[in-house]
């Protein structure tokens, strides 16, 4: 299940120096670059030469560039979008030196840790779907790290090129849903909650959930199709978490959470069990209003996305307090030039009596001692 073998040096590509390669995917081979006009790394992902049709490699761009339109904290950015030597689509993103959560899940990471990945990557693919993007290839290889957290990459583009005539490119079985392995079903945002819940089963385990040592393909597909999901075995990992995790990874899509938002709150809520602050969830676009109540809300992909603004305790957001209208302010007294207020003058001319008062009674004073 691979397009082409992997390629050790990458193509040359108008305004970038090639560094070295990075790795390889089933579909595509990622290779650093030095993008001279600004002069910084960047991630090159170029697709192998797989046999795609035109219509095939048009597609893959189209999406890229529906891709790049995906502003989200938790999701890798497009830079450009372009074709590389014979034709290969090919997209330049950041360079993530810290590499994958699969390089960190080498051992088991802790539930705090997992728990707050799944959040932010959650949020990040329910904001996708509400722009009509499926992931369709969400695994630990894909959430790229850095110092502001897991960002997911390759948003809708395996789903561009996964089917090749009867070929399956690029599937990444251990993290697939049955019904997309067996083609019983067309992606869905059902299948992505699946592909993140054992995302995050992978991260506690430090493997995928049905994986074994030695597997054949074969193998690994009939456990996924009919197997029971096997024991956690982490006495600190609480029942609420795997439970949630046993239905996200239903056999049935049916019996999962219907939607990727209420995944989400779900892990939220087990967070607050643990007394863990709930990590932030960003809203879809045009959502970020905080109101007591949230609307009903469907994408283009038919996902609910009522979930990450119906409530305004999940987003722990202050109910907005609306200021009191202003008061006109009050005029001025208007004086005229030179002439003092009407308190002062009065103020005056008492002094003025007094004075008066005082000079008539010394001299009155004055006048008798004389006469004395």
């Amino acid at each position: 299940m691979s397009g082409g073998r992997p390629e050790e040096v990458g193509p040359q590509i108008e305004g970038l120096e090639y560094r070295r390669r990075i790795g390889t995917g089933g579909y595509a081979d990622v290779f650093l670059y030095r993008e001279t006009s600004l002069d910084r790394d960047v991630a090159v992902k170029v697709v192998r030469e797989t046999g795609l049709s035109e219509d095939e490699a048009t597609g893959f761009v189209a999406e890229a560039h529906a891709m790049a339109h995906l502003a989200h904290p938790h999701i890798v950015p497009v830079f450009a979008v372009g074709r590389a030597a014979h034709g290969r689509p090919y997209l330049t993103m950041p360079f993530y030196p810290e590499g994958t959560l699969f390089d960190r899940a080498q051992t088991p990471l802790g539930v705090a840790e997992v728990l707050k990945t799944g959040v932010q990557i959650g949020s990040a693919v329910a904001y996708a779907h509400g722009a009509g993007i499926l992931h369709r290839d969400i695994k630990p290889h894909n959430i790229l790290r850095n110092q502001f957290g897991p960002a997911l990459s390759d948003f809708g583009i395996a789903g561009t090129i996964a089917d090749v005539g009867e070929r399956i490119i690029g599937m990444s079985i251990p993290w697939s849903p049955p019904e997309v392995l067996l083609d019983t079903a067309a992606p869905s945002v059902g299948s992505d909650v699946y592909s993140l819940a054992a995302t995050l089963w992978h991260l506690l385990t430090a493997r995928a959930p049905f994986e074994r040592a030695g597997d054949t393909e074969a193998a690994l597909v009939r456990r996924i199709r009919l197997d029971p999901l096997p024991p956690l075995a982490r006495p600190d990992v609480p029942a609420a978490l795997e439970g949630l995790l046993r239905q996200s990874m239903a056999k049935d899509p049916r019996d999962r959470f219907s939607s990727m938002a209420s995944f989400v709150h779900a892990l939220q809520d087990v967070q607050r069990q643990l007394r863990l602050e709930p990590t932030d969830v960003v809203l879809v676009p045009g959502r970020r209003r905080s109101g007591v109540a949230a609307e009903r809300t469907t994408s283009r992909t038919g996902a609910d996305l009522s979930g990450l603004t119906r409530r305004r305790s999940d987003l722990d957001v202050p109910e907005p307090v609306d200021d009191p209208p202003a008061k006109p302010a009050e005029p001025l007294e208007q004086t005229a030039p030179g002439r003092p207020r009407t308190p002062v003058v009065l103020l005056v001319l008492v002094l003025v009596m007094a004075a008066v008062l005082l000079l008539g009674l010394l001299m009155l004073l004055l006048r008798s001692g004389g006469a004395g």
